[in-house]
């Protein structure tokens, strides 16, 4: 009676053994996988967060050739003034950890001082640029994610890590946005084939980054 008592419990440790080292094999070929949405990245790293004056190269349109000029944060607020030597829009953006979002843009804006957040917020509208989680894929309104590690030479350098936004138009033309951090936007692009197929493009390219005292 002890020896199938002995051979009983034995069995038993052997089947158990068994299945830890079955249900430890399968955890080694699948091991879990991180949570996306538990991403430590911080989308204030990619928003410049002093006063500069950023400088665009042109490529294939007289306009695409620009300066956007970053002014001193208000809170989560930026103001810019875009200036492609044709008209000036003033552009007030939200920054936070989570988010980059285009709150407000004013065509033809000439003044030369810019109103107080405060006076504009009433009309303020968010497009989201850039949120969280990062995912290849996403949409954010018309522009999806297609990478998120892109590397990309322009006047100013080259940049690795390169988040690229893409935008399909009814026409069948594409724009791009290229993101990276600590400078943001550092490249524009529009793309479109004619009935020939030839390719059309114009390209606006980070050239030169001034710092503003004020």
């Amino acid at each position: 009676m002890k020896k199938w008592l002995l051979l009983l419990v034995t069995s038993l440790l052997l089947v158990g053994c068994v299945e830890i080292n079955l249900n430890k094999s399968k955890n080694e070929e699948n091991p879990p996988q991180p949570n996306v949405e538990e991403q430590t990245v911080s989308l204030l790293d990619y928003f410049p967060n002093k006063p500069i004056e950023k400088q665009f190269k042109g490529i294939g349109n007289e306009f695409a050739q620009y300066t956007e000029t970053l002014y001193e944060r208000e809170g989560d607020y930026y103001p810019a003034i875009v200036d492609n030597g044709g008209t000036r829009v003033l552009r007030i953006y939200r920054v936070t950890d989570k988010e980059i979002t285009l709150v407000h843009e004013q065509p033809e804006f000439y003044e030369d001082i810019i109103p107080s957040i405060a006076s504009l917020e009433s009309s303020f509208q968010d497009k989201p640029l850039l949120t969280l989680p990062l995912e290849i894929g996403k949409m954010m309104g018309d522009w999806k994610i297609v990478s998120l590690s892109d590397t990309i030479t322009v006047p100013f350098g080259t940049f690795s890590d390169v988040i690229v936004l893409e935008k399909t138009n009814e026409d069948g033309s594409i724009n791009r946005q290229y993101w990276v951090e600590e400078y943001g936007k550092v490249k524009d692009e529009y793309s479109q084939k004619d009935e020939s197929g030839n390719l059309f493009e114009v390209k606006s390219e980070l050239d030169t980054i001034k710092q503003k005292t004020r």
